[in-house]
């Protein structure tokens, strides 16, 4: 898994070369990898969008020598410039991501990988950086609402199952589920309100 995480943010990285992009082509070149390797479009999304998430951290050790000078030297210090930055990352990123990632299943495969990146957990267990993402880890999740990468139905079916899978093993590590769930709590309500104004309408 880790070798198909570095291979997927190595193509990734290749497309943040400047100049026009054709997101059509990219799409391509992630399904050629994902063929090439015997590996799910889901997995490749959820990798694509964790590399997004990871140009705005240090560089990790294993890149290609004449990958493109994506990331920053330091850590972004406080959440608000992590937001910034991540924020320009999805711009430039984000007609890619929407394309990858429109079933369900894919977003909250692609959550459950950046939960692993936060807790430095496999296929990410070098990237100590990824624990900048703990703290901001409902204000990163509205982000990527905001920008239609993820849904509203993926985020609650992935606090949903969390939920559940801690309730089963209370040990296991649920720091990114806690930070994230205000957020989730309010998508939900925010749903319930809506399905409520829906009834009262008919």
């Amino acid at each position: 898994e880790a070798e198909y995480q570095q291979d997927v943010e190595a193509a990734m990285l290749k497309m943040q070369q400047g100049g026009s992009r054709d997101v059509n082509a990219e799409v391509e070149t992630l399904t050629k990898l994902a063929e090439s390797k015997g590996r799910s479009m889901t997995e490749t999304a959820a990798f694509a969008m964790t590399s997004v998430l990871s140009f705005v951290l240090p560089a990790p050790v294993n890149l290609p020598a004449d990958a493109p000078k994506v990331h920053p030297a330091e850590l972004p210090g406080t959440d608000k410039e992590l937001l910034a930055v991540l924020g320009k990352q999805l711009k430039a990123n984000g007609d890619l991501l929407e394309k990858l990632m429109k079933k369900r299943a894919d977003q909250v495969m692609g959550i459950n990988k950046m939960e692993k990146l936060a807790a430095a957990a496999s296929p990410f267990v070098n990237r100590t950086g990824g624990v900048r993402y703990l703290g901001a880890a409902g204000q990163t999740l509205k982000l990527l609402y905001d920008t239609d990468i993820i849904s509203e139905e993926a985020v609650i079916a992935w606090g949903q199952q969390k939920s559940a899978a801690v309730a089963l093993e209370p040990d296991m590590d649920a720091r990114f589920y806690e930070k994230a769930k205000p957020f989730i709590t309010w998508l939900e309500e925010a749903s319930s309100s809506e399905e409520e104004s829906d009834s009262d309408e008919e």
